[in-house]
This record gives structure tokens, C-alpha cells and sequence, in this order.
């Protein structure tokens, strides 16, 4: 159905049996350029690598069906670019549409609602999935991530599918020419304001990759502590959301300043971590001159976080108190030194398995070309320097 230049859908709300209409991208949009989707396709990709599904896709919602935008290059992912469904038969994403809100079904085949949805058929039985609108509120379709096991990690990774749903909403935006006030406080032209962009993205895409490398994520059984891996995993991807959030919001986004960074880092943490760190004070000593670019500013807050989580979960079991201290300097323009300490019971650096958080500090120090020292004497302590890729290109 058409009325002026809108364009409406006919979703079905499954556990309710109720059809709803709801706007749907208009002939007045522009349409999405080659280089956006091939940034969405990296996002599918990276976003299916770190949760370990086999599909994470992009739909696009049409007057009369739903088909698949973009689909991650996984193994067993069943869905192809440019496949569709009818509308009002019940998908997943329909519920989404129709509800305006996020949906996740741990295994359809426990609920009466969903065991006969269309995406059985695939074996899809988990379900994670969130709208995606343009500017105006017509909805482009949703972003989702599907599983042919059930998942219940799926849930863990709420606050990254709100990542990078943001991130595709502010693509959006982009290419509509209205940039939100509150997403985009700063003013560049536009061309030195979407380098910034791109950099951050890849700072964040860097981060999920080494992530995503720290083993397969799902435990085999709840004696492999799923519950505190998920705690573990939501303190990290809430460190990441908070990460991105102060770059984009930076009031320079090209040079982003390490002490408010580190001071936000620490109270999500705090917030995650309030039983841990009831007793725990924390130092931090950066100057206000240390305002690094997003890519060494976000390595620097994920080795910050990685380092401050292993402190407050192993370095202080049995004592009533501690602190942690964090320090950060460039010693000359382009080189830094970051500090990170505990006055706990000391982690000796042999002891680390591939996906720890010391495993996890490393690679992120190799993604800065620098160097790191563990030490276990008197607490733990991390010692790291590094220089920037300009400087470096330039000996």
C-alpha cells in the first residue's frame, strides 16, 4: 500500500496473532552505496565471528516480503544475499518490525509461538535480532543473528548487536544528510568527519576480531561457569559500547582524551563488577595532555579494560581491600607508556591460556607494534610502551 511518497508493510506479531502496518523505506531514499554495504558486510561478519553463529544478517523489509541484505561469510549459514519470505507468516524479524523492539528466543522449539516459525526450516532455532530504522522512522529492516543450537549466550551480546545497530543507523544518516545533533557534536567537513568514522569503526573491528579469537565462546556445559562467562563477556562488550559512545561523542573526535576515557572505562566496570569492587580504590594518573587518535585510544581503553577485569575477578580473593592504578604518559610526542597495576595476591605471567585476559592484553599490545611486560612481584603489573604508526613510518 502507497500513499504519497510512504510506503507501509503488513507485519505479523507471531505470539500475539495480530497484524500490524508500519512504514517501510519510501522511493524518496536514496539508495545504499557499494562502499556502505561492503562496511556492513565486514560488521556481519566480525558480529557472527565474535558470537560463533552461523548467520548474522541484515534484512531489508519490502511492501510485501523481507529478504536478506547482507548474510555473513560464515560456515553453515543457510541464508543467501537477495533471498526473501513472504510477509505475515510469522518470521522472527517480523515480531521485531511490528513490535518496534528487540526479540530473542533461546530455542524456538520450547515455545509454542515460534517451534513452527519459517526459520525452522533452516534449522534457525536461536534468535537475536533488532530494528533498523532510517532517520525519519521508516524501518530498512533489522539486524539479526541466528543459531541451529540453543544459545544462551545469545542474550550476553545484546549491547554489541545495539553497537553496531547504531553503527548502520548513523550510516544511514549519513547518506540522508541528517546528521542527529545528539550522535554528531562536532563540525568537520564531511569528508575529514567520515575519516574519523572509518577509524573508529576499525579501531572497534579490530578489537571484536581479537575478541572473537579468544576461543569459541560457548561453554560445554554449566560446569565450564557459563554464568561467569557471560558476566564476563557483557563487562567486556559494556566497555566497548561505552568505548565507542565517548569517541563518537568526543568533542574531537581525532584526538580523544585518555583521562575521561579511562575514568568512563572504570565506572562501567565498577557497574558490572559492584560486589568485586566494593573494596577496591582505583588511581588514575594521565595527564590532560595525553588525547591519542580513536584507533590507539580505543587499544588502549580495551587493554585498560582487560587488565582492570583481571584484577578485580583474581587479584584480591580472601582480602577485605585493594587498589588498582592506572598511569599513562608520553614520554615524546608519538611514544606512550601505560602502566596498569594491582596491589593484589600477583598472577604469575606463565600461567595464562589462549583466550585469557593476559593472552588478550598481549595481542592488543601486537596491534600497537609495542611491547609488554608482566609482572607478578607485589601484585600484578603491566608495563607497555609503544609508538604510533606515523612515527614509526618516519625512522
Amino acid at each position: 500500500m502507497e500513499n504519497h511518497e510512504c510506503a507501509y508493510a503488513d507485519v505479523k506479531i507471531r505470539a500475539e496473532n495480530i497484524v500490524v502496518s508500519i512504514p517501510v523505506t519510501s522511493l524518496s531514499k536514496p539508495d545504499i552505496p557499494a562502499y556502505m554495504k561492503e562496511k556492513w558486510q565486514k560488521i556481519i561478519d566480525v558480529t557472527a565471528k565474535c558470537m560463533n553463529v552461523p548467520a548474522a544478517l541484515i534484512m531489508q523489509i519490502g511492501e510485501h516480503e523481507i529478504s536478506v541484505l547482507v548474510s555473513s561469510r560464515t560456515v553453515d549459514n543457510p541464508y543467501s544475499v537477495g533471498s526473501s519470505e513472504d510477509l505475515k507468516c510469522g518470521l522472527y524479524c517480523e515480531t521485531v518490525l511490528g513490535k518496534n523492539s528487540p526479540l530473542y528466543i533461546p530455542d524456538a522449539m520450547d515455545s509454542a509461538y515460534w517451534c513452527d516459525n519459517p526459520d525452522v526450516k533452516f534449522g534457525m532455532i536461536s534468535y537475536l535480532g533488532f530494528p533498523v530504522k532510517w532517520p525519519d522512522g521508516e524501518f530498512l529492516g533489522t539486524i539479526c543473528v541466528l543459531d541451529s543450537i540453543e544459545n544462551p549466550y545469545m542474550q550476553a551480546y545484546a549491547e554489541l548487536m545495539v553497537l553496531m545497530q547504531e553503527v548502520i543507523e548513523r550510516d544511514l544518516e549519513q547518506i540522508c544528510g541528517k546528521e542527529s545533533p545528539a550522535k554528531d557534536k562536532f563540525k568537520l567537513p564531511v569528508a575529514g568527519r567520515d575519516d574519523i568514522n572509518d577509524k573508529i569503526l576499525h579501531a572497534v573491528m579490530k578489537g571484536l576480531n581479537i575478541l572473537s579469537g579468544r576461543g569459541s565462546g560457548k561453554p560445554e556445559s554449566a560446569a565450564e561457569g557459563i554464568d561467569a562467562g557471560m558476566m564476563e563477556m557483557t563487562a567486556r562488550l559494556n566497555n566497548i559500547v561505552c568505548l565507542m559512545d565517548l569517541l563518537y561523542n568526543s568533542s574531537d573526535r581525532a584526538a580523544i582524551n585518555m583521562e575521561t576515557c579511562v575514568r568512563k572505562i572504570l565506572e562501567s566496570i565498577k557497574e558490572n563488577y559492584s560486589r568485586e569492587c566494593a573494596n577496591i580504590s582505583f588511581g588514575v594518573d594521565i595527564t590532560d595532555n595525553i588525547t591519542p587518535d580513536p584507533d590507539i585510544a580505543f587499544s588502549c581503553g580495551m587493554i585498560i579494560t582487560e587488565a582492570v577485569i583481571n584484577s578485580v575477578t583474581h587479584a584480591f580473593t580472601g582480602k577485605m581491600s585493594g587498589e588498582v592504578y592506572i598511569m599513562m604518559r608520553e614520554t615524546r610526542p608519538g611514544e606512550y607508556v601505560l602502566h596498569v597495576s594491582d596491589n593484589g595476591k600477583g598472577v604469575f605471567p606463565g600461567k595464562r591460556t589462549s583466550g585469557s585476559g593476559m593472552s588478550i592484553i598481549e595481542e592488543l599490545v601486537r596491534s600497537l607494534h609495542g611491547t609488554v611486560q608482566i609482572s607478578a612481584d607485589k601484585g600484578t603489573s603491566y608495563y607497555i610502551d609503544f609508538t604510533t604508526a606515523d612515527l614509526r613510518c618516519s625512522y
